[in-house]
């Protein structure tokens, strides 16, 4: 060594040489044996003979002048050899893979957009039978904003090979996103068996099973998953707030409570926990002084969420504050785009603590032309009487 360099090779005297290269491909098929890369005397193998083959040398070329060509704007130069390329059923799938990912993280024009689906589709028709040729091509419609198709494709894949984490998660989180729980049970419980350790799956399964207000197997679930979780502590709080649902719809309050205090201890910016908590409390009548700490926060933060809205004033109404309830039920309403029953319950049941009869059962009989209104709305309306 001299001047910060290394002789990779003393010329004088090869047996004293720092480093030696082989190419290592076996002579003679004696694994002991190898040619010196060194001397460019290389022997015949299955392996040298696929890889200097001239049509692989022609693959690399092809793929080496359309990245150039491709890079220098030379668009359509580059778009003959992909076309090459793509349709050459021995041309291998990573290789095809690469020219796709090209696509990903970026702005795509609407023509880029169908160019690179067409790539996408000609990987599936030659690469059938391989589970990543569907992965990748879901991977391409989820960048491009095409989550149903996004997930046929990551199912397919699935189906070929069951073991592909990322997969299964994509699917699951659509499935999730899109209220379909009881494909969000099935595919989550499938995934467990390929991925017992996998917190994440439990906390799709638990979360399914929640939203069908199946509460026990929920808890299960989810109690499972956070056990998976303790090293993760931003999982864990997510855990912890799914346990606080599940815990008080099995009206366990005592472990509800725990579990939303523990989210909030890792998260006290956490708005669904911030919002169920103090709802739930609200409904209980319980620490409502807490409660109205939490819902406050939240609408502070959101002043134009009419869900959150609407849990401050049934704070305020438990509270018997009754006229700043009506002015926050008032927001909630003027805010909500779904037509919420429950808000305009809760208005007619305000308007009545203050007095107002007539409206409140305004208010009543319009609730019942919406949705998630309570046993009771055709009581109240009968009688004109407030009932809780």
């Amino acid at each position: 060594m001299s001047n910060g360099r290394v002789d990779i090779l003393d010329k004088e005297n090869s047996e004293n040489s720092i480093f030696k290269l082989y190419d290592r491909i076996p002579v003679n098929n004696k694994a002991s044996a190898y040619t010196d890369a060194l001397r460019g005397d290389f022997e015949d193998s299955n392996l040298s003979l696929a890889y200097f083959s001239a049509q692989n040398v022609q693959a690399n070329q092809n793929s080496i002048r359309a990245e150039v060509y491709r890079k220098t704007g030379r668009v359509e130069e580059s778009k003959a050899i992909v076309k090459v390329i793509f349709d050459d059923p021995n041309y291998k799938l990573q290789g095809k893979m690469q020219f796709l990912a090209a696509y990903f993280g970026k702005e795509l024009s609407d023509e880029e957009k169908e160019y690179a689906i067409e790539l996408g589709k000609k990987i599936i028709y030659y690469h059938s039978e391989e589970p990543e040729a569907y992965a990748i091509f879901g991977d391409l419609y989820q960048g491009l904003n095409y989550p149903e198709e996004a997930k046929a494709m990551y199912l397919k894949s699935l189906e070929l090979n069951p073991s592909n984490l990322n997969a299964w998660q994509n699917v699951l989180d659509y499935e999730l996103r899109n209220g379909e729980n009881d494909s969000v049970i099935v595919n989550s419980e499938n995934a467990i068996t390929y991925f017992p350790n996998q917190a994440l799956l439990y906390f799709y399964g638990g979360t399914g099973y929640l939203s069908k207000n199946e509460y026990k197997k929920s808890v299960q679930m989810l109690e499972q998953g956070k056990k998976l979780s303790s090293s993760n502590l931003q999982l864990l709080a997510l855990f912890n707030g799914q346990l606080g649902d599940a815990y008080n719809g099995l009206e366990d309050y005592e472990q509800s409570d725990k579990a939303y205090e523990a989210a909030l201890d890792y998260d006290p910016e956490n708005d669904h926990v911030l919002n169920n908590y103090s709802y739930f409390l609200s409904l209980r009548k319980e620490k409502l002084d807490l409660a109205e700490r939490m819902s406050t926060k939240l609408v502070e933060r959101n002043p134009e969420d009419p869900t959150y809205l609407d849990t401050y004033a049934w704070v305020l109404y438990n509270l018997g504050k009754y006229d700043d309830a009506k002015k926050y039920i008032e927001k909630a309403i003027n805010f909500d785009e779904t037509g919420s029953g429950t808000l305009v319950e809760h208005y007619g049941d305000i308007l009545f603590k203050l007095g107002d009869v007539n409206e409140a059962v305004k208010q009543w009989e319009k609730a019942k032309k919406l949705n998630d209104t309570t046993d009771l709305l055709d009581k109240k309306i009968a009688d004109r009487q407030l009932y809780e």
